[in-house]
């Protein structure tokens, strides 16, 4: 038989147990970042870029407007396109968005627990000295950063992108 104060004491160590498990959900992953590799094919950019798939699913449930579940579906693939649309941007030189944004192809996806990678393309041609905005969940979380690998330049550095810059030239600088 169980007295009054075990049952105090095992009421507050689930009341406890709940709490950090709840508290853990909430901080599922504490780092916030995507990673992009983007090549070069005449006025053609080809992206992969890999991100953690719960982030996106909030992305995309925020976009919606409703809860989005990341499954490689006609439906969120017009969601992921409209998100890379507004969220991975080339622009000019002049860093001024183009009137018509250049268009992007959804090419695939590999869907994981713990990485995603969208494969898409942008249509570039006519766009001299490209400039690339990618604020790619930063909508969601303001530690987001987001690093692109060039591949057209293997020596160059990968660039970084914050919400306090988000915007980087595609371009190589020649030291």
């Amino acid at each position: 038989m169980i007295n009054r104060q075990q049952s105090l004491l095992f009421t507050t160590l689930l009341v406890t147990v709940t709490f950090l498990s709840l508290q853990r959900m909430a901080f599922a992953h504490p780092s916030h970042a995507s990673y992009a590799e983007i090549e070069r094919d005449g006025g053609t950019f080809n992206v992969a870029l890999s991100a953690t798939p719960e982030d996106l699913e909030r992305a995309l449930s925020l976009l919606a407007g409703e809860s989005v579940t990341l499954v490689d579906s006609p439906r969120v693939r017009v969601w992921l396109t409209n998100y890379l649309t507004e969220h991975f941007v080339l622009s000019d030189a002049q860093r001024q968005r183009i009137a018509t944004p250049p268009a992007i192809e959804l090419v695939g996806m590999e869907l994981g627990y713990r990485d995603t990678w969208i494969y898409f393309s942008i249509d570039g041609s006519g766009i001299a000295d490209p400039v690339l905005t990618n604020t790619i969940l930063m909508d969601l979380e303001a530690t987001q950063t987001n690093r692109v690998k060039r591949l057209w330049e293997p020596n160059a550095p990968t660039l970084l992108f914050t919400t306090s810059e988000p915007e980087r030239s595609l371009e190589v600088s020649v030291p």
